[in-house]
């Protein structure tokens, strides 16, 4: 039986032992891993206060460990990111990280994950006032996507079967997806459709830029939060605490908070719905890392 197997099979009993085992500890503060500008997962505000999507899962998670626990504990963010990330949490530093990681097989080597909270989208994005409705009407014209990632891979392949003949125009970054959109340089641009919203509200292109989205989704991206490996009460409560906010509803209520309506500045209302894929995450809850050559 492999380790994610044997993760969730036991996770019943590992967390009723936890719970009986728990004893007051000299340890009070709860440090949580966050980004200042991970699109809508973590964020800052003005004031300086990090809040987000993810934010607000390790924060119910963190309520619910010091219920649990029977201690007061004092909540601390703390930035964290890229690979000094997963050696915080791998060390226990860090209770969680919170902000947009994706789940791979690289990064379960130090860390585990919680099951998959969102399944980022890669889609093809056009002028909001561009003809273009289908991928279709995309044969004959010109796609920006940023070079060697995976997603531009998995493009090649949805053109391929979806017998598109378009030419690919080679980026570095996002930024430069969108400004070749504003300017008409392209007709298209391949986009994590979460970042390149919220990239938009600061962004200043010019002509303006409106985007919309068609066709299916291009690439997937598991998101989670990562926990430390070492056994004990908040691994197994956090796993279960998010399985739960799954199975009644309050994961796709807190989704639609951060996504679907006004939310603190120096963001606005994203719009943007749960996708078929996040929501099917949240019928049957894994923590199953991103697999690429699964998808091209």
């Amino acid at each position: 039986m492999n380790r994610l197997c044997a993760w969730t099979v036991g996770l019943g009993f590992t967390l009723a032992a936890s719970l009986s085992a728990a004893a007051p500890s000299s340890e009070q503060r709860f440090t949580l891993g966050v980004a200042p500008a991970d699109s809508v997962l973590s964020y800052r505000t003005p004031a300086g206060r990090y809040v987000g999507f993810h934010v607000a899962v390790c924060e119910r998670i963190a309520q619910a460990h010091a219920r649990a626990s029977g201690q007061p504990q004092t909540l601390a963010h703390e930035e964290a990111s890229g690979e000094a990330a997963v050696t915080r949490v791998a060390s226990g530093e860090l209770k969680l990280h919170c902000g947009a990681t994706t789940n791979t097989p690289d990064a379960l080597e130090q860390v585990d994950f919680l099951p998959t909270t969102l399944v980022r989208e890669n889609r093809l994005a056009v002028q909001a006032s561009s003809r273009i409705t289908t991928t279709d009407d995309l044969e004959g014209r010109r796609i920006a996507a940023i070079a060697g990632s995976h997603a531009a891979q998995a493009l090649r392949r949805v053109l391929f079967q979806e017998h598109v003949n378009a030419s690919i125009v080679k980026v570095t970054a996002l930024s430069d997806v969108l400004d070749l959109l504003a300017r008409g340089e392209v007709e298209a641009g391949l986009v994590e459709t979460d970042v390149a919203v919220t990239k938009l509200m600061h962004a200043h292109t010019t002509p303006p830029l409106s985007l919309r989205f068609i066709g299916p989704e291009v690439f997937r991206e598991p998101l989670g939060i990562m926990v430390s490996r070492q056994p004990g009460l908040l691994r197994e409560l956090a796993y279960r605490h998010v399985m739960d906010m799954m199975a009644s509803g309050e994961m796709a209520e807190l989704h639609r908070e951060w996504f679907e309506r006004p939310i603190a500045a120096p963001l606005r209302q994203l719009d943007l719905p749960a996708s078929a894929a996040t929501q099917r995450m949240w019928e049957r809850p894994n923590p199953q890392p991103l697999f690429p050559k699964n998808q091209y």
